[in-house]
């Protein structure tokens, strides 16, 4: 609000170059943005999905593992 109201009450020419400042504020503040989220929301997810990727295998590795047990105290071995 504070930037409009200078752009309202100043002269052409200066609320040219504020217009400009305020442009370049903006597409700085969007980019580091963009920059932040796809350092930390991404990342961070993808390993999530890796880590719980990593635990479903094992599990049905252990599952495997403890039907072949069963399946040879079953015939007794």
């Amino acid at each position: 609000m504070y930037f409009l109201m200078i752009i309202k009450y100043s002269s052409i020419f200066y609320n040219y170059i504020l217009y400009i400042l305020y442009c370049i504020i903006n597409y700085i503040v969007i980019l580091y943005m963009k920059s932040f989220i796809r350092k930390h929301k991404y990342v961070r997810s993808s390993r999530k999905i890796k880590k719980t990727q990593r635990k479903r295998t094992q599990k049905r590795h252990y599952k495997k593992i403890s039907i072949r047990r069963k399946s040879y105290k079953m015939r007794g071995g």
